[in-house]
């Protein structure tokens, strides 16, 4: 692994801890419209490390609208940041909608699956897929790494909800005699792992841009709704907020999807251009002598 490769993974895995550390002071919820910040600073970057070309009138306006989104998420989303202690956690996952988001986010990720080892097993067999296929597997990785990474958001602010609770209750006594504690952060980590290895994964399996597009929404869209039915934040909205909250939802998500889309199609052209110029620098070699070149285009 060379020194941007390296530093690069360290990065994406240090932005996940400070992700954490803040959801010790807000809520889910109102955290998780912020992932989406990563598209904002991304296309900056792209340009002054990998020389990648910023169309302002595309760029530009997709990366406002998706700060627009992001701040009405956060002014509409509820404010409250709770503690509990095993027992409030245990009686909050008894609630119906905490089997809803489990069901939901389990489905997904089974689902999710499933489907990419068809496609993989198809691709194998048949030595390639159709586009319609092909998008449908790079689909797949963005969307497992998302799936785990939003479980993993949901999971951290148990966690921290945990420590604080039973911390105000017993002090250190209460945190380290929690079983629930143990369990909550054992499937803390490997839901890191494993968005983690997946990401990688998707990263060298299709475009970084679909990977990164897919996971950031998805993650996105399983933090909040980890927020909104494992720790019931909907109970807390008032009519405005959640008007507010679903408009930056739907600006920032369509905003990332449209800025992802221009940056690949920019993407594939800039690949096609190459290819051309491959194949002419090719035929110019063929040609040989430059007075062959000029009979050859004078007939």
């Amino acid at each position: 692994m060379c020194i941007r490769d390296s530093s690069g993974f360290w990065l994406f895995v240090l932005s996940g801890i400070f992700m954490s550390f803040a959801l010790f002071f807000a809520s889910t919820t109102m955290l998780a419209p912020m992932l989406l910040w990563v598209f904002v600073s991304n296309f900056w970057f792209a340009n002054s490390i990998n020389d990648e070309q910023i169309v302002w009138q595309h760029d530009g306006l997709a990366g406002v609208c998706v700060v627009l989104g992001v701040l009405l998420s956060c002014v509409g989303a509820p404010k409250n940041d709770e503690s509990y202690d095993q027992s409030e956690l245990l009686g909050k996952m008894w609630h119906v909608t905490f089997f809803l988001w489990a069901s939901m986010t389990l489905g997904a990720i089974v689902g999710a699956y499933l489907v990419q080892q068809q496609l993989l097993q198809e691709e194998e067999e048949n030595g390639r897929l159709g586009d319609t296929k092909k998008t449908m597997l790079n689909l797949t990785y963005g969307g497992l790494a998302g799936a785990f990474g939003g479980t993993n958001i949901t999971l951290s602010k148990c966690t921290f909800s945990l420590i604080a609770g039973e911390y105000d209750n017993d002090k250190l006594q209460g945190v380290f005699t929690t079983p629930m504690l143990y369990i909550v952060a054992s499937l803390l980590v490997c839901t890191y792992l494993m968005q983690i290895k997946l990401t990688m994964q998707g990263l060298e399996e299709c475009s970084a841009i679909i990977v990164m597009c897919v996971q950031s929404v998805t993650e996105e869209f399983f933090a909040v709704m980890g927020g909104l039915l494992w720790f019931q934040d909907y109970k807390d909205f008032v009519i405005w907020g959640v008007v507010l909250f679903v408009i930056g939802q739907v600006l920032a998500m369509s905003s990332v999807v449209v800025l992802s889309y221009f940056r690949l199609e920019r993407a594939e052209d800039a690949a096609n251009l190459r290819a051309s110029d491959r194949v002419l620098s090719e035929s110019d070699e063929k040609l040989g002598d430059p007075k062959d070149k000029a009979w050859f285009h004078s007939e």
